[in-house]
Formats: structure tokens, sequence, C-alpha cells
């Protein structure tokens, strides 16, 4: 199946979600100033296509009428759409040329019944899940994710360091360093977190790999996105549980109170179970949806929540299956590491002996300056004493505790890319759901 333009243009359609608008990161990027960013999908399974607008300006039409916003319509071949003012085009079967145009219904198609929507994917969520993995282990994402945990440790450590020195002499000038450091590093894990998870999606998606600037380009232009949405719904489910607080307090009027909170405890039970749902599976979209929709923290919690309104029981599975997979993943790869490097300590024991290893390995961390004091001027007079270690040991120290940041770092990797990469799947699967079956048109 393919879109074919009034200029006869071809774009051939992937089997999933090609994504329209003037977007460089869409499927089909329309270069038309009518066009809107993400401006609708069409849903391709193989046999039967799909289309939804994405609440675009100035709209998405199916045979001249136009569609309403965030609803799956059919699309037979031989279809006309046009995307906004401009771009005019028409579905076309790959072995039939492009059809004549035929004069446009008098009514705009209705949407699709649950029984009408196209067929799942063939891709169940835990193959998703698997392919997701498999996507998140290449070395791109894994040296973006080991070169930022890398610098953000060293900020870190380096306002840790000043929050130390200057606090002890200072506790206002101190504690303020140290809040602006927490806040670097904040910003820092949260560019780096939505870099991985919009590489990652992309490759999801179906689409060629993005590269690193072009994915760091995307991040700062949703980086108040990528940072607010968390926070402004943490907000609001903390004042939604204040406002629960404060209706409760009528229980101690008598003989009216305990007639209205007994009521009341069961949709409370129900509105608490939303909200444990939202805190516990919800937040953990934020990220994939931001990475692949765009758009603002209004525009994501809504999101947010049409899924948990729509699909509360997959989330919660889905989710659920994510975890477990990715902790067993990290629990194996983190065994292995583990074999590795024990074997690798013992046959260097073996080698060096082991007093000898002890005493190098001993005070890790320890402090680089103690290797600045001029060592090799104590070497050239005459070295150390028989009773201390020579300055090689330092040195060794020093390659070892290096070789130890470095097992540190992909240990820390490979969690945020696994974590990342289970919770884009599982945010597809939710998506794809809530396309199969009509739920409301995410």
């Amino acid at each position: 199946m393919q879109l074919v333009t009034a200029t006869g243009r071809s774009y051939p359609l992937q089997v999933g979600i090609n994504t329209i608008g003037r977007d460089m990161m869409n499927n089909i990027i329309l270069n038309e100033s009518s066009a809107s960013r993400k401006h609708a999908e069409l849903y391709w399974d193989g046999r039967q296509c799909t289309i939804r607008d994405l609440n675009s300006t100035n709209g998405t039409f199916l045979n001249g009428q136009r569609l309403a916003p965030y609803q799956s319509y059919p699309v037979p071949p031989g279809a006309r759409l046009r995307f906004g003012t401009g771009m005019e085009a028409t579905l076309v079967a790959d072995s039939v040329g492009a059809p004549a145009a035929h004069e446009p219904s008098s009514s705009p198609p209705a949407a699709p019944s649950a029984s009408s929507a196209p067929p799942s994917s063939a891709v169940s969520p835990l193959e998703m899940i698997f392919h997701a993995l498999d996507i998140a282990l290449d070395y791109r994402k894994l040296g973006l994710a080991a070169g930022g945990l890398l610098a953000i440790g060293i900020v870190a450590a380096l306002f840790g360091w000043l929050f130390l020195q200057i606090g002890s002499e200072n506790e206002v000038l101190g504690t303020a360093i140290g809040l602006l450091g927490l806040l670097i590093v904040w910003v820092l894990s949260v560019i780096l977190t939505a870099m991985v998870t919009r590489m990652i999606i992309v490759e999801l998606r179906g689409e060629p790999p993005s590269s690193v600037g072009d994915v760091f380009y995307y991040t700062l232009q949703h980086l108040g996105t990528f940072f607010f949405s968390p926070l402004i719904l943490f907000l609001l489910l903390f004042l939604l549980i204040l406002g629960e607080v404060v209706l409760l307090l009528i229980g101690r009027v008598d003989y009216i109170g305990e007639m209205v909170v007994s009521l009341a405890f069961l949709p409370l039970v129900i509105l608490n179970l939303f909200i444990f749902i939202i805190a516990l599976f919800g937040t953990t979209l934020i990220f994939p949806i931001v990475a692949d929709r765009g758009g603002g923290p209004g525009d994501t919690i809504s999101s947010v929540w049409t899924l948990v309104r729509r699909a509360p029981g997959q989330m919660a599975a889905y989710t659920m299956l994510a975890v477990l997979v990715t902790l067993l993943a990290f629990g194996f790869f983190l065994y292995l590491l583990f074999t590795a490097t024990s074997l690798t300590l013992t046959l260097v024991q073996v080698g060096m002996e082991s007093d000898k290893l002890t005493q190098v390995l001993t005070d890790l961390p320890f402090n680089v300056t103690d290797m600045l004091d001029n060592p090799f001027s104590s070497l050239l007079w005459g070295g150390y004493s028989r009773s201390e270690p020579p300055v090689t040991y330092d040195i060794a120290r020093f390659f070892f505790g290096l070789s130890f940041v470095a097992l540190a770092m992909f240990v820390l990797t490979v969690p945020l890319l696994f974590s990342q990469a289970t919770t884009c799947a599982v945010y597809l699967s939710l998506r794809q759901h809530l396309s199969d079956y009509n739920l409301g048109g995410f």
C-alpha cells in the first residue's frame, strides 16, 4: 500500500504506524506551511488502513470531509486524503495504478467499531519488549549512556568536593553550591534519559536510527516537557490526595460525618487505585510519550491519563511484565559481570600473590594527590624505605581504580538502557491496544 500525491510522488506505507507532518522525524514529511508538525497517522496492518488526525490546526480530510481529532477512520484504496489546505494524496494498492478521483461522500465515514478496527499487530507485548532490549544494546546507545553517566558522575563528584571544602568554612555558600550541583545533575540526567529514550523509540517505530545530534536537538526542543511533566503530575496527585484529606474532615461532624465517609469509602478506594497506577506505572511512560509525540506537559499528562483510564489492566500487566524481564536480564548480566570480575581477580591474585594484591587494592578509592608529591625525585634519591610500598603501587592502584569506575559506569548503563527500552515497548504496546480496539483514539 502506498500514498500517491497529486504530483505523482509515492510514499510506500510500512506495516504499523506511519506518522505524517512537517517534523523531520515523521515517516511522511509534509513541506506545507498549513500542515502541523505532527499532523496525522496512517495505520497499515498489511490488509487495511486507518487514519487518525492528531488534532492538527488545519485538519485532515477524507474524501473532502474533515475528520474529528483522535478518531480512527477506515481508508479504502482509492480514497482521497488532504492534509491541511495543501497536500492531496490518494491511497493506492501496490499492484494498482492511481485511481481516478471520485466525488466525495456526503458525510464523513463513521469511526470503526471495535469489531471493524484493525486487528492486533503480530508483535505481542513480550516480543516487543525483547525487541526493545535488542535495540537498546546497540553500541551507539551503550556509548551514549556510558559517556553520559561518566560525565554526570564527574559533575556530581566535583560539586560534592566543592560542597565539602566550602561548606566547612561557609555553611550557607556550601549549601547553595550543593543545591546547584543537585539541580545540574538532575538536568543532565533528564537530558541523558530523554536522548536514550528518543533513540530507542525511533527504532522501535521501524524508522531509521537517529543520529546523536538529531536526538540532542529533539531533546532540547522538548526539554521543558521532559523536565516538568513528572513534577506537574506528582504535584497534581499530591493535590488530589490533599483534597481527599480535606473532604474526609467531614467525618468529624457528628451524625452526618460517619455516613458521608462510609458512602465515600469505596469510591475513594477506586480513585486511590488509579492514583497508585498513575504513580507506579503511568509516570514511567512520560519519557516514551514525550520522545514519541512531543507536545507540552499538558498533552503528556493527558496522554498518561488516557492510557490509565482506557487500559489500566493492560498498563499494569505490561509494566509488570517489563519489570520482570528487565530484572531477569539485568540480574543475569550482573551475574556474568561479577563472575568475570571474580575470575580475573583470582587470576591476578595467583599472578601477583595475595599479600601484594591486597596491599595494592587497599584504600580504594584513594587520594590521587598523594601521587603528586614528586614521587620520581624520591625514586632518584633512593626511593622508599623497605617498610614503605614503592610508588608503582600507587600507580597500579590508580589504574585499578579507573577499571572499577569503568565497570561501575557499565553496571549503571545497562539498567538505564533496559528500563527505558522496556518502558518504550510498554508504551507502544498500550498505544497499539488502544488503536486496535478503538478505546479512545490515543
